[in-house]
């Protein structure tokens, strides 16, 4: 009797395990056929592009920092090529007929300034003014002595740093200065109120209520 139980529970076990195999056998032809229908090329392509985005992923932190040093590069780069003309390249010392920056980044060596100053040309002149204009209201309108300006100009752009330059500044007449100054304005390659911020200038000299309308 037990014999003949066990089988019975044998042949129940058999049948059961055929039955899972029948049933899962066509999932598995089914995975079969799929895996051959894949194409190796696809896949590696889908793999690489998969790939190459993680890169890209890692990669974008150390590009944005190449990018920026790039970028400071060119800045510098267009910082240094702003104060140069043909005039600068024959006398660096040169404070008439120069870019701006060629004279309000540069210190009295004649070294790079990292941020800008007044230039020394200006500061002479104006401080020689100081005050003149009080005593006289033609002091910038009036035609001064043309050789005295030349002179005086001639002896600043050669190195407004110098001692000689303060003193002949000194020694000026003040329409002399003026006109000195008034020189030193019209020679600028651009003029001190550029085009690029016309507008913001406009708009900062206009009263509070109508900035902006």
């Amino acid at each position: 009797a037990d014999m003949s139980s066990f089988g019975s529970l044998w042949n129940s076990v058999a049948k059961m395990a055929e039955q899972v195999v029948d049933n899962v056998q066509p999932m598995a032809d089914r995975v079969k056929a799929h895996a051959a229908s894949i194409d190796a090329k696809v896949a590696f392509e889908k793999v690489g592009s998969g790939a190459t985005e993680a890169l890209r992923r890692q990669a974008a932190p150390q590009l944005a920092q190449a990018k920026e040093t790039a970028l400071n590069i060119a800045s510098q780069q267009a910082k240094s090529f702003a104060m140069v003309n043909a005039k600068t390249l024959l006398n660096s010392r040169a404070s008439f007929g120069v870019p701006l920056d060629a004279v309000s980044f540069r210190d009295m060596a004649g070294n790079i300034l990292q941020n800008p100053k007044v230039p020394t040309v200006v500061e002479l002149l104006l401080s020689h003014l100081e005050g003149a204009e009080a005593a006289d209201r033609q002091l910038f309108l009036a035609t001064p002595n043309a050789g005295a300006v030349r002179a005086l100009v001639k002896a600043i752009d050669a190195d407004a740093d110098s001692a000689a330059a303060a003193a002949e500044v000194s020694a000026a007449e003040p329409r002399v200065a003026a006109g000195a100054f008034r020189s030193w304005l019209l020679e600028l390659p651009e003029p001190l109120l550029t085009c690029e911020h016309y507008e913001a200038i406009i708009e900062a000299g206009l009263p509070p209520d109508s900035a902006g309308g």
